[in-house]
């Protein structure tokens, strides 16, 4: 081999080089923005998961339940749903429409008025059909009030929420 092939092999690498480059670039790009819920409030990448309900979701979503005692949750709580599902929230519509996202409030205190009282967020959001069909398409998260996700599975929360009265309007226990 001469020196001027040489460089001319260096100068175009083969075809399958720079197809295995690119696909490296595409698939590293991928792992670090891209992230699939495992359960435990991280992904399958290692990222923590972002909770499905915004910083202020205060100040955009509907109050659907004011602060009560609950027994099945310790201590007062408060029930939020974005604009996408509020009206059918209130409404009783089964199934709520798919982008709905509920935010129940769990305070440590005897109202829900202070935010240091804060003890956890549980959440769900309605995904597309097939996302969890035993389960009516709901994904669910509980979060702690640093907003980290605590866990992203239904396993805390579903035997309560598959008895007939909550199924009756689509997992929903609360009422308005």
């Amino acid at each position: 081999m001469t020196l001027r092939s040489w460089r001319i092999q260096v100068a175009r690498p083969p075809h399958r080089v720079m197809l295995l480059v690119g696909a490296i670039l595409v698939l590293s790009v991928g792992a670090v923005t891209c992230s699939v819920p495992t359960g435990d409030g991280m992904g399958d990448n290692g990222n923590a998961i972002d909770p499905v309900f915004p910083a202020n979701y205060r100040e955009t979503f509907t109050e659907v339940r004011d602060c009560r005692f609950s027994s099945s949750h310790p201590g007062m709580i408060r029930v939020l749903v974005n604009d996408i599902g509020a009206s059918a929230y209130l409404n009783d519509q089964n199934p709520l429409p798919v982008g709905s996202i509920i935010v129940k409030e769990t305070f440590e205190g005897t109202t829900c008025e202070n935010t240091n009282e804060l003890s956890l967020w549980s959440a769900m959001r309605k995904e597309a059909a097939g996302f969890d069909p035993v389960d009516a398409d709901w994904y669910w998260q509980d979060v702690l009030p640093d907003r980290t996700v605590l866990n992203d599975t239904k396993a805390r929360c579903i035997a309560c929420h598959q008895v007939d009265a909550c199924l009756a309007r689509d997992y929903m226990c609360t009422t308005p």
